[in-house]
């Protein structure tokens, strides 16, 4: 397992073991479990003139006999054992998902090498699937050198979470959403005050509160849009073509734009998505720290109190892959560990220790 944070060019990494791995004769299998991970890679690799196929669904560059493979893992799970391409390395991106098409993979062909690939692997148990952590650069190195973009920190007005059920290790959605919609106007009036009209995206705990805090904007006269899951192919390229362009100003989503999603211009992130899970929380603090011509600083306002909750995106990650030992779970920060304070005056958040 290959640990490196959003920045760091996981896609070029995997793009030239990828072309070492054909000068070798080797054949190599891309695993992604979301389209447009797949889109990226595809373009990339293309571009490069790399001689790739595309399993996933009935994609017309569907090639088995091709040396690189990019594989939808929902695509492997469907059409089973008998369709499992030979190769000779797998890469998976955002390997920090356990699929059980993958297990069953890595527990049936023990010639095959695997590569994952993950800027934060903590999920419980991860060390009973992979055997080694390697950790690259930081994010904090990369903001040191330039390559991601300094912050700011706001700890704004948050929800009750007082006696909100849990799904699982998190918070439950449905009731998450009840709590944010008190909170909705604030997060508005918050952006109006210190956006500015800058470039935001907004992470939300459902598709409805993505809607209706889409909506709360509308009303103010900000454009704004959402999406979802439940959109077309079209649809959605709609929405992001606009958004890129600047012609959306705000774009709220629930689960959509959490991972592999790079626009650099993005200098407003709303978290409106509490969490207790740090792979979530940083996956959603990488969206903006890309760095962009004219972006000399991006803005976090943190309406879920996560930050306080498990801390900054620059901050020391676990190094070790969690083994699922009783009463341990490296996806969380524990309780005892220092934190950051939220001033009481202008609601900036300070690490512990910073003089008040």
């Amino acid at each position: 397992m290959l640990q490196l944070p959003t920045g760091a060019g996981k896609s070029h990494i995997a793009a030239a073991i990828m072309e070492h791995g054909l000068l070798n004769d080797r054949r190599i299998g891309f695993l992604v479990d979301r389209i447009v991970l797949g889109d990226q890679m595809i373009d990339r690799l293309f571009d490069a003139g790399l001689p790739i196929s595309v399993m996933q669904g009935s994609h017309p560059m569907y090639n088995p006999g091709k040396p690189i493979q990019i594989i939808s893992v929902q695509t492997l799970q469907r059409r089973g054992r008998r369709n499992w391409p030979d190769v000779d390395l797998f890469i998976q991106d955002e390997a920090h998902i356990k699929h059980n098409v993958i297990i069953e993979i890595m527990n049936t062909w023990d010639a095959v090498k695997w590569l994952g690939l993950s800027a934060t692997p903590f999920t419980p148990g991860l060390g009973e699937i992979w055997d080694n952590l390697v950790v690259g650069v930081t994010t904090k190195d990369l903001i040191g050198m330039g390559y991601l973009c300094e912050y700011e920190a706001f700890g704004m007005n948050s929800p009750d979470l007082t006696n909100v059920r849990r799904s699982g290790h998190d918070y439950a959605p449905r009731d998450l959403e009840e709590r944010m919609n008190v909170i909705t106007g604030d997060i508005v009036r918050h952006y109006i005050a210190r956006g500015a009209g800058r470039k935001a995206l907004a992470f939300t705990p459902t598709v409805a509160y993505s809607k209706s805090l889409a909506d709360e904007f509308k009303s103010h006269g900000i454009d704004a849009d959402y999406v979802s899951g439940h959109d077309t192919d079209e649809e959605r390229q709609r929405k992001m073509k606009a958004y890129r362009k600047g012609e959306i100003r705000v774009m709220c989503n629930c689960e959509v734009l959490t991972r592999g999603f790079d626009m650099g211009d993005i200098e407003y992130g709303i978290v409106a998505r509490p969490t207790r899970s740090l792979s979530l929380h940083i996956q959603m603090l990488g969206r903006f720290l890309r760095t962009a011509p004219g972006k000399d600083i991006a803005t976090i306002m943190d309406h879920a109190g996560n930050i306080e909750r498990l801390g900054f995106p620059d901050d020391d990650l676990p190094q070790v892959l969690d083994m699922n030992m009783p009463g341990t779970n490296s996806d969380t920060r524990e309780p005892r560990e220092p934190q950051p304070w939220n001033c009481p005056d202008c609601h900036t958040l300070v690490p512990l220790g910073t003089p008040q």
